[in-house]
């Protein structure tokens, strides 16, 4: 691994295919995880994001969930 993320060509050979997989670092944004892994647009996301914002709100509310504080 430490000489893929040093800009190695890394290739796994999948014995049962022949096909070469490629080890190499990339940049994950969790924008792009939620699309890529369930398709949701960025719209989607803002509302999802809200609905979970105003669930923790109602929560702390009354009294079901309480803010860390270290």
């Amino acid at each position: 691994m430490k000489r893929a993320l040093e800009g190695e060509d890394i290739g796994i050979v999948y014995s049962a295919t022949g096909q070469i997989i490629a080890l190499r670092p990339v940049s994950v944004y969790s924008d792009d995880y939620a699309f890529r892994e369930y398709g949701f647009s960025d719209k989607e996301m803002s509302r999802l994001e809200e609905s979970l914002a105003a669930k923790d709100r109602a929560a702390l509310k009354s009294g079901r969930l309480k803010r860390w504080q270290p």
